[in-house]
Parts: C-alpha cells; structure tokens; sequence
C-alpha cells in the first residue's frame, strides 16, 4: 500500500507541475486598471510572484493532504482508475488556485504598487519575510485568540461582581426565592420543576427523572449546586460538580426571577427566568 502512495503521489506530482506551468494568469477583468499597460504590467508582476509566494508548493500541500483521505475512503478503486483521476483532479481545481490570487493582488494594489511588493519581495529580507510570513500569521491567530479570551474572561468577571453588587442592594428581594417551589421552561422548550429548603434543592424533568442538588448560599442573591445524585445521563458525570448560579433580576410581584450560572467543570454558561409557584 505503501508503494501505491508513492507512486500515486509521484503521479499527481508530475500532473501537477504540467498544469503549473501551462496556466496562464489572468488578472481580474474588474475596473481595476486605468490603461491596458497596466493591466499587462499586473500580469506579469503576479507570474513572477507566484514562485516567491510557493503558491505550487501551497497547493501541493494540500493536495498531499487530500489524495490520502480520498484513497481511504475508496480503496476499492484499482491503481488504473487512480491513474486516471489523480492527474484530471490537478488539471480540474489547480488553476483556480493560481487565479485566486491573480484576483486578489490587483483588488487591494496597484500595479505601481505591486511592482514595489515584487521589488521587495526579491530582496534577502523579502524572502526572508515570505518565509516567515505563514508562522507569523499563525502566531498571530493564537495569540489573537488567547488574548480576546483573557478580554472576555476579564469582562464577564467584573461585570459578573458588578451584577452582584447591584442584585444586593435590595437583599430582601433575592431572599424570597430562597425556598419553595419553582418552575422553568427550558431552551428546548421542556419544564422542569423543583422544590428547595434549606440546603437540599430536589428537581425533575419532564420525564419524572429526579435529581437532588445541595446548595450553598454565598450570600442573598449568589449561590452554588452541588449535584448529589441524578436520574439525568447526562449529569451523571457531574456527581459532586458544582454550578455557580447568580440571580440577575427579581419581580417579586409576579413571582419571577432571572439568573445566570456556570459550571466550571463543563465550562457550561446558562441563563434563564425562573416562576414561584407558591
């Protein structure tokens, strides 16, 4: 199997590079150029660059990437039929990989502008950045994403004790949800019902299926579940997981309230409005 990976790699290879070197760029016929010179100008300023940007060797990847998981999933096919349509995928889908960025330079540059890049790009730190430029934006997207995260955990913290400092200015409001007997429409549309007192709270779906939580006031209008057994698969595995929930808003009057929660141990956030029935 081993050998036939070779040697069908070697084929798409060679299609490959036939294709490569047949294609002929062609810039955009958008409203992108002023004179035909420069048009003429943008084509040949993107053929030279194609090579410094690897844009062979880019595709190549990919390709080497996908003739593996298209093998595997058909390994019925003979060495023929590979034969046949290794080379007719490299012919088919190549071109549009050259064209797309034919299409882009010219959108975002000018043709005096990409003589410059090109210029640039020729030069020892030009290669260099090109070589560089694939980790560098990889880099960037991580650091990107660990950096928005640490954004949005500082964000949801503060506004988290911001909230709570609020729900705490009318204490004896949150205190009125502290017992009895409770109901909420959930995100998927079912009920579900539970009973609390003092430090048991007892809850059940809609399927009769019951599970027994201990909660833990921290203060009036904040406090945490514990789940101690459960009826509910898909709490099972949170035995002895805690849920962190905060009460958003209270409406006495109607008997209602509001709350958000987490649970660390899902990295689960909910929210949603609770009614007394008693």
């Amino acid at each position: 199997m081993l050998h036939l990976c070779c040697f069908y790699f070697f084929c798409f290879n060679a299609a490959a590079q036939h294709v490569w070197r047949d294609t002929t760029i062609k810039v955009s016929e958008a409203d992108f150029f002023q004179t035909e010179q420069e048009k003429k100008d943008m084509a040949q300023y993107i053929t030279e660059l194609m090579p410094l940007l690897k844009v062979e060797e880019r595709a190549d990847a990919v390709y080497g990437e996908i003739i593996p998981l298209a093998q595997k999933e058909m390994d019925e096919l003979s060495k023929e039929v590979w034969d046949t349509l290794i080379p007719a995928m490299v012919r088919e889908t190549a071109p549009a990989f050259q064209q797309f960025y034919a299409e882009m330079y010219p959108k975002e540059f000018t043709s005096k502008e990409m003589g410059e890049i090109l210029a640039f790009y020729k030069t020892d730190t030009g290669k260099k950045l090109l070589g560089k430029q694939e980790e560098m934006f990889f880099g960037l997207m991580s650091f990107k994403q660990s950096w928005g995260q640490g954004a949005l955990n500082f964000l949801v913290d503060k506004g988290n004790k911001a909230l709570e400092q609020h729900m705490l200015k009318k204490p004896e409001d949150c205190k009125f949800f502290h017992d009895g007997s409770f109901e909420m429409k959930q995100e998927n549309g079912s009920q579900i019902s539970w009973t609390r007192k003092d430090t048991i709270q007892t809850e059940q779906d809609s399927l009769n299926r019951r599970t027994t939580y201990i909660i833990n006031w921290q203060n009036e209008c904040k406090y945490t579940l514990t789940v101690k057994e459960s009826e509910l698969p898909a709490l099972k595995p949170y035995i002895g997981a805690k849920m962190e929930v905060q009460l958003s808003e209270t409406d006495v009057k109607n008997k209602t309230y509001k709350f958000r929660s987490f649970i660390p141990a899902a990295n689960y956030h909910s929210r949603g409005e609770v009614r007394k029935k008693d």
